[in-house]
């Protein structure tokens, strides 16, 4: 499920200017207010957490709606990435094998493994990404 790798509707992007405050902490932080947001098809999208996308860490905050997914093509990422599970249920398939991650839940995926996620549930399932 990469950032890099999803397909964006560019009209959807929304990119908040930095403020002086980050000046002051050297680009470490990301306030919620300076926060990028991408919106993809099928009722997902992610936040980005990250004070920066040029870094090798990248972090997003993932909403997926009720009864959202990635689509039924696996995306498989050239870096590895893991997540933690902060509200709802998530449904993942990691070289095609299902597996269930509900809120609390932490996960990894190995680079270069076919994967693929939805929110099989009736709520709001929010999923915060971590790509190294």
């Amino acid at each position: 499920m990469s950032s890099h790798d999803r397909t964006r509707s560019e009209s959807n992007f929304q990119d908040h200017s930095r403020s002086a405050d980050a000046k002051e902490d050297h680009g470490a932080r990301a306030r919620p207010g300076q926060r990028r947001t991408l919106s993809y098809a099928h009722g997902v999208s992610d936040q980005v957490i990250s004070p920066s996308l040029a870094s090798k860490l990248i972090m997003l905050e993932t909403v997926l709606e009720p009864g959202a997914d990635f689509g039924e093509r696996n995306i498989i990422d050239s870096s590895e990435q893991g997540g933690y599970v902060l509200e709802g249920e998530l449904t993942l398939w990691i070289d095609d094998e299902k597996v269930h991650i509900e809120a609390g839940d932490g996960f990894q995926i190995p680079s270069g493994v076919p994967c693929r996620c939805a929110n099989r549930s009736r709520s709001i399932t929010k999923v915060l990404w971590v790509y190294g």
